[in-house]
């Protein structure tokens, strides 16, 4: 059961770090690209293992009651019974991170064509902006919506070329 509880986590992490990685590199990419297998077998996987220690301790308990022991008379009841909250945290948790895999797909599937569609338009260009401390009219060249790739290739040219495009 402690295995168990400790798998949890490890595929909630692990799920945490793939999904940070996919959104990196759909950002990088200017497109919205399908969430990969990987995502979707540590969510449930890491859900599974959760649920499979509250399980097995629920059901360990009961034979234990049921034979006349009193499992939290020992150390090693005690011991299971608090990786029993931990992993009755983890289904919480990674439930969670299931709700938000499929609510990320969803979006995804809802938003076919170029992520970067319009990147020299409105609040992104006071935003970069203000980040950046570039003068604002390096955006405001572009102002046709394409894709995000060839605003970013015609940026850096630009750059490349002290400013004359």
């Amino acid at each position: 059961m402690p295995p168990l509880a400790v798998l949890a986590y490890a595929l909630f992490a692990v799920h945490v770090s793939l999904s940070n990685a996919h959104t990196h590199h759909e950002s990088h990419a200017c497109r919205w690209i399908p969430l990969p297998w990987t995502i979707w077998a540590t969510s449930y996987g890491g859900l599974l293992a959760a649920l499979g220690a509250v399980v097995l301790w629920i059901a360990l308990w009961r034979w234990a009651r049921a034979r006349g022991r009193d499992p939290g008379a020992t150390w090693q009841g005690r011991l299971a019974g608090g990786f029993a909250m931990v992993g009755g945290l983890a289904v919480l948790v990674l439930a969670g991170a299931v709700v938000l895999t499929h609510l990320e797909s969803a979006e995804i599937a809802a938003r076919p064509g170029p992520m970067c569609e319009g990147l020299g338009r409105g609040p992104y260009q006071a935003f970069m902006s203000a980040l950046s401390g570039t003068p604002a009219d390096l955006t405001t060249d572009f102002d046709r919506t394409g894709d995000g790739q060839t605003l970013m290739a015609a940026r850096n040219t630009e750059a490349a070329n002290g400013g004359e495009g």
